[in-house]
Protein backbone atom coordinates (compact mmCIF):
# COMPACT_ATOMS: atom_id res chain seq x y z
CA UNK A 1 0.00 0.00 0.00
CA UNK A 2 1.42 3.63 -0.82
CA UNK A 3 -0.49 6.39 1.35
CA UNK A 4 0.77 9.16 -0.59
CA UNK A 5 -0.87 11.78 2.10
CA UNK A 6 1.31 10.12 4.53
CA UNK A 7 4.14 12.15 2.19
CA UNK A 8 4.71 15.72 1.84
CA UNK A 9 3.32 16.76 -1.60
CA UNK A 10 5.88 18.92 -2.81
CA UNK A 11 5.34 18.66 -6.65
CA UNK A 12 3.40 19.94 -8.80
CA UNK A 13 0.01 18.36 -9.47
CA UNK A 14 -1.03 16.32 -12.52
CA UNK A 15 -3.19 17.42 -15.37
CA UNK A 16 -5.80 15.23 -17.69
CA UNK A 17 -6.00 17.78 -20.66
CA UNK A 18 -8.71 16.06 -22.70
CA UNK A 19 -11.19 16.07 -19.34
CA UNK A 20 -13.97 18.84 -18.87
CA UNK A 21 -12.92 21.31 -16.50
CA UNK A 22 -15.27 22.31 -13.70
CA UNK A 23 -17.62 25.17 -14.70
CA UNK A 24 -17.39 28.26 -12.83
CA UNK A 25 -18.40 28.12 -9.56
CA UNK A 26 -18.53 24.40 -9.38
CA UNK A 27 -16.41 22.22 -7.06
CA UNK A 28 -12.65 21.98 -8.63
CA UNK A 29 -13.20 18.45 -10.09
CA UNK A 30 -12.74 17.22 -13.70
CA UNK A 31 -15.33 15.14 -15.50
CA UNK A 32 -14.55 12.95 -17.71
CA UNK A 33 -15.97 12.43 -21.03
CA UNK A 34 -17.96 9.40 -21.33
CA UNK A 35 -17.00 8.22 -25.13
CA UNK A 36 -13.42 7.92 -23.26
CA UNK A 37 -14.62 5.45 -20.56
CA UNK A 38 -12.75 2.33 -22.40
CA UNK A 39 -9.89 4.65 -23.65
CA UNK A 40 -6.49 5.08 -22.17
CA UNK A 41 -6.15 8.50 -20.91
CA UNK A 42 -3.00 10.61 -20.73
CA UNK A 43 -1.57 12.31 -17.80
CA UNK A 44 -0.24 15.17 -18.04
CA UNK A 45 3.02 15.18 -15.47
CA UNK A 46 5.73 18.56 -15.48
CA UNK A 47 8.95 17.60 -15.96
CA UNK A 48 10.80 18.03 -12.19
CA UNK A 49 14.10 20.12 -12.28
CA UNK A 50 15.80 17.20 -10.44
CA UNK A 51 15.08 14.39 -13.66
CA UNK A 52 18.88 13.11 -14.61
CA UNK A 53 20.03 14.24 -17.63
CA UNK A 54 22.47 11.12 -17.08
CA UNK A 55 21.60 8.46 -19.89
CA UNK A 56 23.01 5.83 -17.56
CA UNK A 57 20.40 6.41 -14.69
CA UNK A 58 16.87 6.28 -15.02
CA UNK A 59 14.24 7.88 -13.08
CA UNK A 60 10.84 6.40 -12.31
CA UNK A 61 6.94 7.71 -12.25
CA UNK A 62 4.23 6.01 -11.61
CA UNK A 63 0.15 7.57 -11.13
CA UNK A 64 -1.85 7.56 -7.94
CA UNK A 65 -5.39 6.99 -7.69
CA UNK A 66 -7.05 7.45 -3.97
CA UNK A 67 -3.08 7.20 -2.81
CA UNK A 68 -3.01 3.70 -4.29
CA UNK A 69 -1.14 2.82 -7.50
CA UNK A 70 -2.95 3.78 -10.97
CA UNK A 71 -0.29 2.52 -12.58
CA UNK A 72 2.93 0.16 -13.14
CA UNK A 73 6.13 2.55 -12.92
CA UNK A 74 7.15 4.09 -15.84
CA UNK A 75 11.47 4.95 -16.78
CA UNK A 76 12.45 7.83 -17.71
CA UNK A 77 15.40 9.35 -19.02
CA UNK A 78 16.91 12.72 -20.88
CA UNK A 79 13.42 13.91 -21.05
CA UNK A 80 13.58 16.82 -23.88
CA UNK A 81 10.35 19.19 -23.67
CA UNK A 82 8.48 20.18 -20.52
CA UNK A 83 6.19 17.67 -19.84
CA UNK A 84 5.99 13.60 -19.01
CA UNK A 85 3.08 11.18 -20.60
CA UNK A 86 1.71 8.74 -18.17
CA UNK A 87 -1.45 6.83 -19.98
CA UNK A 88 -4.06 6.28 -16.98
CA UNK A 89 -5.93 2.80 -18.18
CA UNK A 90 -9.75 2.36 -18.03
CA UNK A 91 -9.16 -0.51 -15.81
CA UNK A 92 -8.09 2.04 -12.90
CA UNK A 93 -11.26 4.02 -13.26
CA UNK A 94 -14.02 1.68 -13.59
CA UNK A 95 -16.20 3.10 -10.52
CA UNK A 96 -18.46 5.91 -10.62
CA UNK A 97 -17.32 8.28 -8.51
CA UNK A 98 -15.01 11.08 -7.74
CA UNK A 99 -11.21 10.16 -7.67
CA UNK A 100 -8.19 11.90 -6.74
CA UNK A 101 -5.22 11.93 -9.05
CA UNK A 102 -1.21 12.39 -7.78
CA UNK A 103 1.82 10.91 -8.69
CA UNK A 104 5.44 9.17 -7.26
CA UNK A 105 8.56 10.34 -8.59
CA UNK A 106 11.51 8.17 -7.97
CA UNK A 107 14.75 9.45 -8.91
CA UNK A 108 17.45 7.32 -9.79
CA UNK A 109 19.48 8.09 -6.52
CA UNK A 110 16.68 9.34 -3.89
CA UNK A 111 14.00 8.90 -2.17
CA UNK A 112 10.27 8.78 -3.88
CA UNK A 113 8.98 12.12 -3.96
CA UNK A 114 4.58 12.78 -3.92
CA UNK A 115 2.85 15.37 -6.06
CA UNK A 116 0.13 17.88 -5.32
CA UNK A 117 -3.22 16.13 -6.53
CA UNK A 118 -6.27 16.91 -8.32
CA UNK A 119 -10.01 15.59 -8.70
CA UNK A 120 -11.81 14.02 -11.54
CA UNK A 121 -15.15 12.29 -11.54
CA UNK A 122 -16.36 9.53 -13.70
CA UNK A 123 -19.60 9.28 -14.53
CA UNK A 124 -21.35 6.38 -16.84
CA UNK A 125 -25.17 6.28 -15.52
CA UNK A 126 -27.50 8.46 -17.78
CA UNK A 127 -30.14 10.77 -16.37
CA UNK A 128 -33.87 9.88 -16.07
CA UNK A 129 -33.90 6.29 -14.77
CA UNK A 130 -35.66 3.69 -16.28
CA UNK A 131 -38.60 5.04 -16.61
CA UNK A 132 -38.50 8.40 -17.17
CA UNK A 133 -41.98 10.90 -17.52
CA UNK A 134 -43.76 11.82 -20.56
CA UNK A 135 -43.18 15.51 -21.68
CA UNK A 136 -46.41 17.51 -21.28
CA UNK A 137 -48.15 19.77 -23.36
CA UNK A 138 -50.14 22.97 -22.85
CA UNK A 139 -53.95 22.28 -22.68
CA UNK A 140 -54.80 24.30 -26.12
CA UNK A 141 -52.17 21.97 -27.82
CA UNK A 142 -52.89 19.12 -26.50
CA UNK A 143 -56.52 19.44 -26.59
CA UNK A 144 -56.69 20.89 -30.29
CA UNK A 145 -53.87 20.18 -32.23
CA UNK A 146 -51.94 22.39 -34.44
CA UNK A 147 -52.04 24.17 -37.50
CA UNK A 148 -49.53 24.30 -40.74
CA UNK A 149 -49.47 28.31 -40.47
CA UNK A 150 -48.61 28.03 -36.61
CA UNK A 151 -46.38 31.30 -36.12
CA UNK A 152 -46.40 30.78 -32.39
CA UNK A 153 -44.09 27.88 -30.29
CA UNK A 154 -45.26 25.38 -28.70
CA UNK A 155 -44.29 25.13 -24.97
CA UNK A 156 -42.80 21.56 -23.69
CA UNK A 157 -42.76 20.84 -19.96
CA UNK A 158 -39.98 18.12 -18.86
CA UNK A 159 -40.75 16.94 -15.27
CA UNK A 160 -37.78 16.80 -12.94
CA UNK A 161 -36.04 13.39 -13.53
CA UNK A 162 -33.91 11.54 -11.51
CA UNK A 163 -29.97 12.46 -11.66
CA UNK A 164 -30.98 15.86 -12.42
CA UNK A 165 -27.92 17.94 -13.00
CA UNK A 166 -26.83 21.24 -13.87
CA UNK A 167 -25.21 20.78 -17.33
CA UNK A 168 -27.78 17.95 -18.70
CA UNK A 169 -28.88 18.95 -21.84
CA UNK A 170 -32.21 18.56 -22.72
CA UNK A 171 -33.10 17.51 -26.51
CA UNK A 172 -36.85 17.83 -27.72
CA UNK A 173 -37.79 16.20 -31.12
CA UNK A 174 -41.08 16.11 -33.30
CA UNK A 175 -41.95 13.17 -35.13
CA UNK A 176 -43.92 11.26 -36.87
CA UNK A 177 -45.39 7.80 -34.58
CA UNK A 178 -43.28 5.31 -34.70
CA UNK A 179 -39.65 6.97 -35.70
CA UNK A 180 -38.36 7.18 -32.27
CA UNK A 181 -35.33 4.85 -33.60
CA UNK A 182 -34.26 7.40 -36.12
CA UNK A 183 -33.44 10.01 -32.58
CA UNK A 184 -30.13 8.54 -32.23
CA UNK A 185 -29.45 8.01 -36.12
CA UNK A 186 -30.45 10.46 -38.52
CA UNK A 187 -32.90 13.00 -36.65
CA UNK A 188 -31.72 16.51 -35.39
CA UNK A 189 -33.36 17.86 -32.26
CA UNK A 190 -35.89 20.48 -32.95
CA UNK A 191 -34.65 22.45 -29.82
CA UNK A 192 -31.96 21.76 -27.06
CA UNK A 193 -31.86 23.50 -23.76
CA UNK A 194 -28.98 23.03 -20.98
CA UNK A 195 -30.26 22.56 -17.27
CA UNK A 196 -29.07 25.37 -15.44
CA UNK A 197 -28.16 25.02 -11.60
CA UNK A 198 -31.79 26.49 -10.69
CA UNK A 199 -33.34 24.55 -12.48
CA UNK A 200 -32.58 21.31 -10.84
CA UNK A 201 -35.25 19.53 -8.98
CA UNK A 202 -38.19 21.72 -11.11
CA UNK A 203 -39.81 21.03 -14.57
CA UNK A 204 -37.86 22.76 -17.48
CA UNK A 205 -40.25 24.30 -19.74
CA UNK A 206 -38.68 24.87 -23.91
CA UNK A 207 -39.90 26.26 -26.68
CA UNK A 208 -41.14 24.22 -29.30
CA UNK A 209 -40.11 26.79 -32.32
CA UNK A 210 -43.24 27.40 -34.96
CA UNK A 211 -40.55 26.34 -37.55
CA UNK A 212 -40.48 22.53 -36.28
CA UNK A 213 -44.06 22.46 -36.41
CA UNK A 214 -44.40 24.22 -39.89
CA UNK A 215 -41.94 21.80 -41.50
CA UNK A 216 -43.24 18.54 -39.98
CA UNK A 217 -45.65 16.99 -41.80
CA UNK A 218 -49.46 16.94 -41.08
CA UNK A 219 -51.32 13.97 -39.19
CA UNK A 220 -50.65 12.62 -36.00
CA UNK A 221 -47.36 13.49 -34.19
CA UNK A 222 -45.19 12.92 -31.10
CA UNK A 223 -43.22 14.91 -29.12
CA UNK A 224 -40.08 13.52 -27.26
CA UNK A 225 -37.48 14.49 -25.26
CA UNK A 226 -33.70 12.60 -24.55
CA UNK A 227 -31.56 13.79 -21.64
CA UNK A 228 -27.62 14.04 -21.99
CA UNK A 229 -25.21 14.46 -19.11
CA UNK A 230 -22.61 16.89 -19.42
CA UNK A 231 -19.75 13.94 -19.64
CA UNK A 232 -22.20 12.71 -22.69
CA UNK A 233 -24.11 9.83 -21.63
CA UNK A 234 -27.13 9.78 -23.79
CA UNK A 235 -30.52 7.78 -22.44
CA UNK A 236 -33.01 6.59 -24.22
CA UNK A 237 -36.05 8.57 -25.40
CA UNK A 238 -38.60 9.45 -23.27
CA UNK A 239 -42.68 8.25 -23.92
CA UNK A 240 -44.05 10.38 -26.20
CA UNK A 241 -46.81 13.46 -25.98
CA UNK A 242 -49.34 13.70 -28.80
CA UNK A 243 -50.23 16.30 -30.80
CA UNK A 244 -52.19 16.55 -34.56
CA UNK A 245 -51.05 19.14 -37.30
CA UNK A 246 -54.02 19.70 -39.56
CA UNK A 247 -53.40 20.70 -43.20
Amino acid sequence: MTDSNAHPQSLPAPSIPDALPPEAGDAPVSLLRAAQRNEDLQVQIPVPDALSQDPDLVDMFRLLLDGEPGSDFFHVNCVSGESIWIPMRPVVREEEKVYTLGYEYKPSSADSQYSKTIQFETRFTPPGGPSPAAPKLDDDTAKNGVTGSRSTPVTVTVPPYTSMAKGDVIAIFLLPPGNEESIFFESAPAVSVAVSAGDVGKAVSVKLPAEAITGAPAGPLEVRYVLVDRAGNPALPSPAARLTKAN
